[in-house]
């Protein structure tokens, strides 16, 4: 398909594969794709707003003097994008997708949000991450450096590694056992034996945590108190039962 007009407005575009072409000088207001290839292909001078990808293969675009505002992509892929050359306003939320090997660097972030996402090897430096909910989030291999996590939600992300010297995490929201990663980066003496067994714990940890959300799966109990309780039990008998014995 060749985009011939110069805008669009709350139109719905499927199955469209526009691998390795231009988009120029394009505006799309309240547009949903579904099921579209853009690989590649280079927006320049375009302008999306309050839009929305679904099963879409953004990967690899190119992004020249164009503006995301208030765009949404679901189940979709992209990977190697250079966020950081988006004009502003700028404004996006990323939901079940695959965003691996991006870069975020020096761009602002508040009004957005990385849910259940791989995020695997993000450059976020320099980035405004305030308020960002990264829930069930993969961030393994992410680097941060002067980043602003303040009130960030990293609550249920994981394999992240973040230098609290280097960043600002004041208020920043996390969890056990994660939130260990933050003791390697200061000058602490700890035994062998403890790290051991914070080891042991964050491995044992997972194992249940991946079985209970099964069982929550399941059922119709109450999730967020039952994580809670959940959690605190397992805390308890490692900590002052001398372990926890795990049982299949």
């Amino acid at each position: 398909m060749n985009f011939m007009q110069n805008e669009y407005y709350d139109e719905v575009f499927e199955n469209i594969n526009i691998k390795n072409e231009i988009l120029k000088s394009k505006e799309f207001d309240c547009c949903i794709f579904k099921n579209c290839k853009f690989n590649e292909t280079i927006f320049q001078f375009c302008k999306l707003t309050e839009c929305t990808f679904e099963n879409c293969d953004l990967s690899l675009i190119i992004i020249k003097d164009s503006i995301f505002n208030d765009v949404n992509i679901i189940n979709s892929k992209a990977i190697g994008i250079n966020w950081s050359s988006c004009g502003q306003p700028y404004s996006m939320n990323f939901t079940s997708s695959n965003i691996s090997m991006s870069s975020f660097a020096q761009v602002d972030l508040r009004h957005s949000n990385i849910i259940s996402c791989i995020a695997h090897e993000i450059d976020f430096y320099k980035t405004n991450l305030e308020k960002v909910n990264f829930s069930n989030t993969d961030l393994l291999n992410s680097t941060f450096g002067d980043t602003n996590l303040k009130n960030t939600d990293l609550t249920s992300a994981i394999n992240y590694m973040i230098n609290p010297n280097m960043n600002n995490i004041n208020q920043t929201k996390v969890s056990l056992p994660e939130a260990i990663s933050f003791l390697k980066f200061f000058n602490l003496k700890i035994s062998k034996y403890d790290w051991i067994k914070l080891n042991k714990l964050i491995e044992i940890t997972s194992l249940l945590w991946i079985d209970f959300q099964k069982k929550v799966t399941k059922s119709k109990l109450n999730y967020k108190s039952d994580i809670i309780i959940h959690k605190a039990k397992i805390w308890e008998k490692f900590l002052w039962g001398g372990g926890y014995r795990w049982k299949k």
